[in-house]
């Protein structure tokens, strides 16, 4: 079992999150989107984050669990 495979989906995720947030935020300064829907828009993003949060947190539980016994 590799956590290293966790660690890198969770930067690809972060790096993802960080990439549509940048541009939402760009879009909503320059009034092509509705201010309410960015608030949502990047509330579901930072959910997404924390998933890949919790992929880390239950690949290190199945290491200590599986591999280091």
């Amino acid at each position: 079992m590799e956590v290293s495979n966790a660690y890198n989906a969770e930067n690809r995720i972060n790096n993802l999150r960080n990439d549509l947030r940048d541009a939402e935020i760009d879009d909503t300064e320059n009034n092509t989107n509705n201010y309410q829907t960015s608030v949502y828009y990047i509330d579901i993003l930072n959910s997404l984050e924390r998933m890949g949060d919790f992929i880390i947190n239950i690949s290190q539980d199945l290491e200590k669990t599986f591999v280091r016994k």
